[in-house]
């Protein structure tokens, strides 16, 4: 028997410290913000694209 597992929404495995340092580089490369974690914690769970617009507005 093969089984695989999707693990998409964190429940196995905390993606969310990858994500961060994800959106960090973008958000930098992008904005040159440099983005901090509680910023980031506080909007977990936001769609990406939201969760950009959200950042610029908070921090400039």
């Amino acid at each position: 028997m093969n089984v695989l597992i999707f693990d998409m929404d964190g429940v196995l495995v905390d993606m969310m410290p990858f994500h961060y340092v994800a959106m960090k580089m973008a958000i930098k490369e992008v904005a040159y913000i440099d983005l901090d974690k509680r910023t980031f914690y506080l909007l977990e769970g936001m769609p990406v694209a939201e969760m950009a617009l959200e950042i610029f507005k908070i921090m400039g």
